[in-house]
């Protein structure tokens, strides 16, 4: 089985959608601090529910790269002994 391409883009998707969103609410706590206003006091919380989501993908995607480890290894080692059969040939 090999790796398809659309799950790791799927996954560059959510650090760049989950990086976005935490500088975001990041940069509402920071103003809202500076102006000594109260108009986004959840913004603190939803900048580190951002960091924990960034860390779960993270996480998903070492857990799929590990799950995926042996296939890999099979799938070289193919590529490997198709890659030297065809220059014994020659």
């Amino acid at each position: 089985m090999d790796p398809v391409s659309a799950v790791w883009t799927f996954f560059m998707f959510l650090y760049f959608s989950f990086s976005i969103l935490w500088m975001t609410f990041f940069s509402m706590y920071y103003v809202e601090k500076q102006i000594n206003s109260h108009d986004f006091p959840w913004a603190i919380h939803a900048s580190f529910l951002m960091l924990i989501c960034i860390a779960f993908t993270y996480a998903a995607a070492r857990f799929g790269r590990h799950k995926g480890k042996a296939e890999m290894l099979k799938l070289r080692r193919f590529a490997e002994e198709s890659t030297l059969h065809c220059e014994k040939k020659d």
